[in-house]
């Protein structure tokens, strides 16, 4: 008796535990997968989506020897819908695309200037194989599958090579801005704010730049180059930013890491580099009317001296403290200006005054684009010298 009740408790316990012995229910062979690392979203001819993705090759990272076989392969296909698309690749590749891994995606200007981006942004946002940590940026005078499949010279999978140039030059050059999917979804949201995004563009030979050697070549024959903002309205691309515009629009928003400006003083040339800048935006309500203000400080290093400047002098340094508070100015205004020309919030000042006066809000969202072209906004700049490098008279 006690044997056979043994044995019940036994075969109990292994239905209770069979759940938990059966392994991951979706699991996968690695070696079954295709690893997609880039999108790339264009118009079709018949107004369907083209999506092309760029697979990365597993058996050809990381080798120490060199093989004929390229680091990754691009697959296209079209359909009525982004994910419709993405399922037709399964007729060109024995691998079962996986999208965990994704770095970049580029959009067709096309797309973005005409049909906006909420129309597949839904497929990323709802896809359970994706995470948000990959950029987004808009192509320029090119298809975005041509971005898509520019060797790099000093990357193995293009995609991952766009990731990592607009990720460098967020930090370094201010006028470029890395977006995420999460960050994107937020701003297009979001009541009294408007999205941006970076462009990208191909410069030299598009045919060239698809070849295999062009990352081989000491200077290829064609490169990717991360350009100005592109600003939105109502989901669609508005307008280009020139580069001074971008450069104010990240002053504004508090997205300078470094950077260099070049300013003149009493007809010296000087370059400085950013150490840090902070930015703080504020609204005011008073009987109804609203005003904006912007303050933005920053310390900067000496790098470069054209003329005959003494450093030693606190008054020269007076004078290159101001013209560099002057010259960001300038960038910030123009910013403002061109986006109060296009009636396109991009900075959140509406986000502001809807947390600042909800009951207001609610009587300006319906027209808050007219009531922001028409803003009042100030702009404080204060620029000062941290360092002046190792000597106070340049070299002449």
């Amino acid at each position: 008796m006690v044997r056979v009740t043994v044995q019940y408790m036994f075969l109990g316990s292994l239905l209770i535990l069979a759940p938990f012995l059966s392994g991951c229910w979706d699991a996968n062979e690695l070696g079954d997968l295709g690893i997609i690392f880039g999108l790339a979203i264009d118009k079709a001819d018949n107004g369907d989506y083209r999506v092309s993705a760029q697979v990365i090759n597993p058996s050809e990272i990381g080798q120490q020897e060199t093989s004929e076989r390229a680091p990754a392969a691009t697959f296209t296909e079209s359909g009525a819908s982004v994910s419709e698309a993405l399922m037709r690749l399964s007729t060109q590749t024995s691998k079962e695309f996986y999208l965990f891994h994704l770095r970049f995606i580029v959009i067709s200007e096309e797309i973005a200037e005409e049909e906006g981006l909420t129309s597949f942004l839904d497929l990323l946002s709802r896809h359970d194989e994706l995470r948000t940590d990959f950029y987004i940026a808009i192509a320029r005078d090119s298809s975005a599958k041509d971005i898509l499949n520019v060797f790099t010279r000093l990357e193995k999978i293009p995609a991952s090579g766009l990731f990592t140039i607009l990720e460098l030059s967020e930090k370094m050059w201010a006028p470029t801005v890395g977006i995420f999917l999460d960050e994107l979804i937020i701003d297009l949201e979001l009541e009294g704010k408007e999205p941006v995004l970076t462009g990208v563009e191909i410069k030299g030979d598009k045919e060239k730049g698809k070849l295999p050697e062009n990352a081989m070549k000491f200077e290829g024959d064609a490169f990717i180059n991360f350009l100005t903002i592109g600003a939105f309205k109502d989901d669609k691309l508005c307008y280009w930013m020139s580069e001074g515009q971008s450069k104010g629009f990240n002053y504004i928003m508090g997205n300078i890491d470094t950077t260099l400006g070049v300013i003149s003083v009493d007809g010296s040339l000087i370059s400085g580099q950013m150490l840090h800048a902070d930015s703080e935006l504020g609204v005011t309500v008073d009987k109804g009317e609203v005003k904006g203000d912007i303050t933005i400080t920053g310390e900067w290093t000496i790098v470069e001296v054209k003329g005959d400047i003494d450093l030693s002098d606190p008054a020269e340094i007076e004078k290159v403290n101001q013209a560099g508070s002057d010259k960001v100015k300038e960038f910030v205004e123009d910013s403002l200006g061109v986006a109060q020309e296009h009636k396109t919030d991009v900075f959140g000042f509406g986000e502001l005054v809807r947390k600042e006066d909800p009951r207001l809000w609610k009587q300006l969202k319906d027209k808050w684009e007219d009531e922001f072209a028409q803003l009042e906004i100030t702009a404080d700049v204060d620029m000062s010298i941290e360092y002046t490098g190792n000597r106070y008279k340049p070299v002449n």
